[in-house]
């Protein structure tokens, strides 16, 4: 048995995989937009690293544990890169603003803790100042 095609169905099927190739391309661009938000948000937080020796590192920790404790809580696969996202801004404003290297001492001690803090209260212990 030999299949023929009419016109309008190889137009279709034209169309149809022009609308598959563009619905690649827009995957494709979407990828490499999150890659660049992400590289973005790692840079300022490096940047940020680099203003001050106290802040060594601090974007990874931060990132780590928000990310475990995410985990921990039952935080879907798919949304953890929300949160991974959001601890990396999370002391981005300070760079615009100077606010590390200007804070009196008793502000620079407590919030150099404030991730202490914040897995003290998530375990449901008592923080007293």
């Amino acid at each position: 048995m030999l299949l023929t095609c009419t016109p309008k169905t190889i137009s279709r099927l034209n169309r149809y995989r022009k609308l598959l190739d563009e619905r690649d391309n827009l995957r494709s661009a979407n990828i490499e937009l999150e890659n660049a938000y992400d590289n973005t948000l790692k840079g300022w937080a490096s940047a940020l690293e680099l203003r001050d020796a106290e802040t060594k590192d601090h974007f990874q920790r931060v990132t780590d544990m928000s990310v475990r404790l995410a985990r921990k809580i039952g935080i879907e696969d798919d949304e953890l890169i929300n949160v991974y996202r959001g601890t990396l801004l999370h002391d981005i404003t300070t760079f615009y603003h100077g606010l590390i290297t200007s804070l009196v001492p008793l502000v620079w001690i407590l919030y150099s803790f404030h991730t202490d803090v914040f897995i003290l209260r998530i375990d449901g212990r008592r923080l007293c100042l």
